[in-house]
């Protein structure tokens, strides 16, 4: 976990850096043409429907490529890693003990974590409909693509075979399916592409399936129907792209 959250920190020092280094001009008025957005973002999600009967609240961070048209009609791409540390059912609990421990290879105490981790990519279209600026406002967008969610079996100490190799896909619950994302928040782009930003809520509903064929600590197939949904907060930071100023737009 401490290793991710360095490496969002170093994009963000990154994003940061580029913007000032790299985006020093400065517009003599209002810019109303397109522009290409690469923006970074981090959330915090709740589950709904039958993805809470698995875990609890994860975090999210994603990466995005979106074209803003002139009319503010918008189409993007984008990516999301799902990952939290709240797995509800013990899958486990068939290779314990009475007293909840479980023995690894050289019959010393295991070390077993169980983790949420999941992947949503979609494409997407909306609309921003403008307040302060013709290329900030109330932003609204539906995407479709793919969700994926499954348990992480984290062995640190490598010692329990019962879950290594082809093991693991007996505890791990994979579902996939169709990921549809409704999403409404509030877009900025300033003049001088210092202060880019965006903040929104999103939901992504999962129509998706489990895709095991069996479970050992329910003894069943997991391959019933199931409709998984988060809901939360996302922030992202935008680098943008002016692609269509004329070159005397420009000054110091």
């Amino acid at each position: 976990m401490s290793f991710l959250k360095n490496i969002i920190v170093a994009c963000l020092l990154f994003f940061g850096t580029v913007i000032s280094l790299a985006q020093k001009a400065k517009m003599s008025e209002i810019y109303e043409g397109n522009v290409f957005h690469i923006a970074l973002s981090y959330g915090y999600q709740l589950p709904l429907a039958d993805m809470k009967d698995i875990y609890g609240n994860n975090f999210n961070v994603g990466l995005s490529f979106e074209d803003q048209l002139k009319n503010n009609y918008l189409f993007g791409l984008e990516g999301q890693f799902l990952f939290g540390k709240n797995v509800k059912p013990d899958v486990l609990i068939n290779l314990k003990d009475d007293q909840g421990i479980i023995y690894g290879n050289d019959k010393t105490y295991g070390s077993v974590v169980l983790r949420e981790r999941g992947w949503y990519i979609q494409a997407y279209a909306g609309k921003i409909i403008p307040l302060n600026n013709p290329r900030s406002g109330v932003k609204l967008k539906l995407g479709a693509g793919y969700f994926q969610h499954k348990i992480r079996l984290q062995d640190d100490l490598n010692t329990i075979n019962q879950i290594k190799a082809e093991y693991r896909k007996g505890y791990d619950r994979l579902t996939f399916g169709l990921g549809l994302s409704p999403y409404v928040g509030y877009q900025y782009i300033s003049n001088d592409k210092r202060i880019n930003y965006n903040i929104g809520i999103e939901s992504i509903i999962g129509l998706t399936e489990g895709r095991r064929d069996y479970q050992f600590d329910t003894m069943s197939t997991f391959r019933s129907k199931r409709l998984d949904v988060v809901i939360g907060i996302k922030a992202g930071w935008i680098l943008p792209f002016f692609t269509d100023v004329p070159a005397e737009s420009y000054y110091y």
